[in-house]
């Protein structure tokens, strides 16, 4: 299940769980109906914030299996690694929403530094080409970024390189993806 989803599921059930103990308050306990209201909402919302921990949260951004074969990441998850890498190099990550990101997928910034990062979750065989170089160039003029990053499992295309080698773009390939995160978690 994708986080977005554990995320909404999450938080309907802790505004089913205030509600049932709002009821429970208010009629077997014999609770006013504000104080069973705000009693509920303070439940729910520390049931809620432990939950999204337990469910999103935690110390690693994914399972050990899935930080050792990110192919085995959805792409959902495989922004959160990339994020959670740049996280551990000392930036302020931030996803960006689904839809107008340009294809941008984390922005990182550390200090006055602005870095737009995108995620190509791709089969070994299939190499990312120039076309996502040219768009993530595109979208780091467009957010006025100092650097630009591709980060894929797999390879890069050798016109993606030739273009990215006088680009402010960094690229990083499933090799180096690799060492970055047995650098960092393994």
């Amino acid at each position: 299940m994708s986080r977005p989803a554990k995320f909404w599921l999450w938080s309907l059930f802790s505004i089913a769980v205030m509600g049932i103990i709002a009821f429970i308050l208010a009629f077997s306990l014999e609770f006013s109906t504000i104080e069973a209201i705000i009693l509920s909402a303070v439940s729910a919302i520390i049931l809620w914030v432990l939950g999204l921990r337990l469910l999103i949260g935690g110390k690693r951004p994914l399972p050990v299996k899935k930080l050792k074969n990110p192919y085995l990441a959805t792409p959902e998850e495989f922004e959160v690694l990339c994020a959670a890498i740049f996280s551990r190099r000392g930036y302020k990550v931030e996803l960006t929403p689904k839809g107008g990101d340009y294809g941008i997928d984390v922005i990182a910034r550390k200090g006055k530094n602005l870095v737009v990062v995108a995620a190509k979750c791709y089969a070994p065989n299939r190499p990312v080409g120039n076309r996502w170089v040219q768009q993530i160039l595109g979208a780091m003029h467009k957010c006025d970024a100092d650097l630009a990053t591709l980060i894929t499992t797999s390879t890069f295309t050798k016109n993606a390189i030739v273009q990215a080698e006088n680009a402010p773009i960094e690229l990083i390939d499933g090799d180096a993806l690799k060492d970055l995160i047995r650098k960092f978690w393994l």
